[in-house]
C-alpha cells in the first residue's frame, strides 16, 4: 500500500480508485482502529469536562439556529443515536449533533415517504402560495383555450379567479322589458 495511506488522512479520489476493494477496507479498518485508540487515550477527567462543554455549546448553538427548530423534541433520540454509534465521536461535537439531527429527520421523512398527500392537502398547499395559484390558473386557462379555441371568460388576478361582468343587451321595446322583468321575478306570462 502507498506510504501516504498509512496516515490518518483520507486518500483523495484518485488514490482510492487505484486501491482494490480489499485494500480500501483494510485502510478504513486501520483508520477506525487508530481513531478508537486515540479516543481511549482521551478518557482523562479534563477531557471529559472539555467534551461536555463542547456538547453543551453545540446544543445551545443549534437551539439558536432556526434550521434546528425541533432540537428540543429530538434531543433524546439524538443522544441515543450518538450512544449507539460511538464512531461519530471522531468528529467534533457540533458536527456530531448536526449529523444526528439530520439523520433522525431523514428517517422520519423516509417513514412518511410512502404516504401520498390527499387531494385536500394538495389544494390547501396550493392555495397557501399565491404564485402557485397564479401559475395553475395560467396553465388551466391555456388548457381550456386549447380545448375551446378561445380564452375562457375568467382571468387570473391576485391569486384568485375573477369573472368579468357580462352585460346583457338592453331591451329594445316595452314587451322585451316586461318579459325580462317577469323572468327576473320568476313569473311566467
Amino acid at each position: 500500500m502507498n506510504s501516504n495511506m498509512e496516515k490518518t488522512q483520507l486518500p483523495d479520489k484518485k488514490e482510492l480508485e487505484k486501491l482494490s476493494e480489499r485494500e480500501r477496507r483494510s485502510f478504513f479498518r486501520s483508520l477506525f482502529k487508530k481513531m478508537t485508540e486515540e479516543e481511549e487515550r482521551g478518557t482523562r477527567p479534563e477531557d471529559a469536562e472539555k467534551a461536555e462543554a463542547e456538547k453543551t455549546a453545540a446544543i445551545e448553538a443549534m437551539k439558536k439556529d432556526k434550521r434546528f427548530a425541533r432540537i428540543e423534541e429530538l434531543l433524546p433520540r439524538m443522544e441515543k443515536l450518538l450512544a449507539d454509534f460511538p464512531e461519530l465521536d471522531a468528529i467534533g461535537a457540533a458536527d456530531r449533533y448536526q449529523v444526528a439531527y439530520f439523520v433522525i429527520l431523514g428517517a422520519e421523512t423516509a417513514a412518511k415517504g410512502d404516504k401520498k398527500p390527499t387531494a385536500r392537502e394538495l389544494v390547501d398547499a396550493l392555495i397557501e402560495d399565491s404564485e402557485a395559484v397564479k401559475l395553475y390558473e395560467t396553465i388551466r386557462t391555456a388548457q381550456i383555450s386549447d380545448k375551446n379555441g378561445k380564452y375562457p371568460t375568467h382571468t387570473a388576478s391576485k391569486g384568485a379567479a375573477s369573472m368579468p361582468a357580462t352585460v346583457k343587451n338592453a331591451p329594445k321595446n316595452l314587451n322585451e322589458a316586461r318579459k325580462e322583468a317577469y323572468g327576473y321575478f320568476g313569473i311566467n306570462n
